[in-house]
């Protein structure tokens, strides 16, 4: 048993041999990330079956927690993130934060030093979280454009409630093999996160250098300007600007590289941008690099890396009835899980009628509580794609609730509702250190929907 808790299978033992056709049966506790022996041979002329679910105890009351967990291959996941402050190269140390990590060469992906690209790397200054230290007045920005085609608008702005707003353009054209610089207006408080951004595009084309000085805003994260001082506002297609922000850009890529360096005995910020947001971009984060001139720049955060893990992925699939393989004397044969698919419904008459859609009979437990105390349990056998009449009515004064596993009830049926329905996944949990789960199937409105079905969404114009 690989899951994290324990399990209960049971098993079944057919020998043709001896003409058995029903042979002995049994069941097995085996603890979480743990085995047990059988005991027992598998017979050469006949096999061993292995399940899981309450439909094979003779007892409704052992504890499967009505689910089985499926092994279904593996998968890499997050289990968190760290930031190294210091970083060792060839047997010294160095702030992980600085730009000559980076090893630049025109029209090459730019790569650290370890051979990481740079967007794999946890070198350099994290921009998602780019805060001014102190309060900056006039922020200084200089800018150096490499070789490139296009010419660009440069700006920045603050980040409130995780948008963008207060854009402003610092350099309003820069082309090809160029320099320029230009100030942030006004104060920036202490404590505020900052982004960059360009408007990129071939100069006879680009808004901003066509119309010079117009207004600026932002719509969510489009960018607008407006030629009549603000009476009428027109979008910047997305795919002309970059911004620091990933998850801003159209491609949802990272446009931009930061790390810090030492200039003229001051510790600046460098950000070196990649300006083709299409197929054309050649990754060498060259294209424009902007040197901002922070006060308190050392306490700027180092890039974020994520920790991954590869783990099981599991499947959790509510059954009364799971085969988990069969063994024979010879080979292993594989059988698929199903989800038992059942409903409970008041008839015309006020009548309980408990349906099976499966294929195979299943076992459905029942208890009926009155006055909040337990009154019985017990359980009823439903032939497969049929419907049994349950032999009492609900109480007013209680419920009688209906589940598959043991003490896993996930149906109540009380004098005049319905709630939920009887085969339920779990939604919304995660295994991180031993697997993730996987939602097959979701209840609405009291019935039961395959998870995958497009009709989940609700479309509107």
């Amino acid at each position: 048993n690989d899951n994290i808790r324990e399990v209960i299978v049971s098993y079944q033992i057919i020998d043709k041999a001896v003409g058995a056709v029903t042979g002995q049966k049994g069941t097995l506790t085996i603890n979480a990330n743990g085995n047990r022996s059988l005991g027992i041979k598998a017979p050469t002329n006949g096999s061993i079956n292995f399940f899981m679910g309450a439909s094979n105890f003779a007892q409704i009351i052992t504890a499967t927690n009505g689910v089985c967990l499926v092994k279904n291959g593996t998968k890499t996941v997050e289990i968190g993130t760290k930031v190294d402050q210091y970083a060792i190269f060839e047997n010294k140390a160095y702030d992980a934060r600085n730009w000559d990590w980076f090893v630049r060469k025109e029209k090459v992906p730019l790569k650290d030093k370890f051979g990481k690209l740079a967007t794999d790397s946890d070198k350099g200054v994290s921009l998602k979280d780019l805060t001014t230290i102190t309060n900056e007045t006039n922020l200084f920005v200089a800018s150096q454009t490499g070789a490139i085609g296009f010419t660009h608008a440069v700006g920045y702005f603050r980040i409130v409630d995780n948008k963008p707003v207060e854009p402003q353009i610092i350099n309003w054209k820069i082309s090809n093999m160029s320099s320029g610089s230009g100030v942030v207006q006004g104060t920036i408080p202490a404590n505020s996160k900052i982004g960059f951004f360009l408007v990129a595009s071939n100069a006879n084309v680009n808004p901003l250098i066509q119309n010079p000085n117009s207004l600026v805003r932002f719509v969510g994260t489009t960018l607008q300007y407006s030629t009549t001082n603000g009476a009428s506002w027109i979008d910047i297609p997305q795919g002309k600007v970059v911004t620091t922000v990933k998850e801003w850009n159209t491609n949802q890529k990272e446009m931009a590289i930061a790390g810090i360096a030492v200039e003229n005995n001051k510790t600046v910020l460098k950000i070196g941008f990649e300006d083709n947001t299409g197929s054309g971009s050649d990754w060498d984060y060259e294209d424009h690099v902007l040197t901002v001139h922070f006060n308190g720049i050392e306490a700027i955060k180092t890039k974020e890396s994520k920790i991954l893990q590869t783990v099981d992925h599991l499947v959790e699939v509510p059954c009364a009835d799971c085969p988990l393989g069969s063994i024979s004397g010879e080979e292993l044969l594989y059988e698929a899980l199903k989800c038992d698919e059942i409903s409970c419904n008041k008839d015309a008459n006020g009548n309980i009628i408990v349906e099976n859609k499966n294929s195979k009979a299943v076992t459905v437990n029942y208890k009926v509580v009155i006055n909040g105390k337990e009154n019985s349990k017990g359980a009823i056998k439903v032939g497969g794609q049929s419907s049994v009449l349950f032999n009492q009515p609900a109480p007013v004064n209680g419920y009688i609730s209906f589940g598959i596993g043991s003490n896993y009830f996930t149906s109540v049926i009380n004098g005049s509702n319905i709630l939920g329905d009887v085969c339920l996944v779990a939604d919304g949990k995660k295994f991180i250190s031993a697997g993730e789960r996987e939602v097959q199937y979701e209840v609405f409105e009291g019935k039961t929907y395959d998870a995958r079905e497009w009709a989940w969404f609700v479309r509107q114009e």
